[in-house]
């Protein structure tokens, strides 16, 4: 299938994700402190649907001032088919437009692992990774 990367604004973020059922996933990853940093997405778009998005807080979580893509989510119908990487890809694309020198972010599942493990060494190299092991793993959703 087709897909499209375009930023959404925190206001079309914020309405994407009140459109998700509820679960431990989601509210770890684009909820509270998570969120509210943020001010923009990157969302893949597949047949006029977002699929997936990775968040940007320009000044981190709880303003730590180190930029930060917080979150990367996949709806759980769209897993395995490449929308999270290319969203994760595209906020790597979109921090450097932006000029920050470098990213933070979180590893916390298996999945999360894979993307970063296939990103090609200029962009691993772009980013402070620290790596929380599989605890999102113990949360499956469907």
């Amino acid at each position: 299938m087709q897909m499209e990367a375009r930023l959404l604004s925190k206001p079309a973020l914020r309405a994407w994700v009140s459109r998700l059922p509820h679960s431990f996933v989601v509210a770890s990853l684009l909820g509270g402190d998570r969120l509210s940093c943020c001010d923009e997405a990157v969302g893949i778009e597949v047949e006029g649907e977002v699929v997936a998005v990775a968040t940007i807080a320009p000044c981190g979580e709880i303003c730590s001032g180190e930029p930060t893509i917080v979150g990367v989510y996949c709806l759980p119908s769209h897993r395995r088919h490449g929308y999270g990487r290319a969203a994760f890809v595209a906020a790597i694309k979109r921090c450097r437009e932006r000029g920050f020198a470098r990213v933070c972010v979180d590893s916390m599942s298996a999945g999360m692992r894979r993307i970063i493990d296939g990103l090609d060494e200029n962009d691993r190299a772009y980013l402070h990774i620290t790596d929380h092991g599989s605890i999102m793993d113990a949360f499956p959703e469907n």
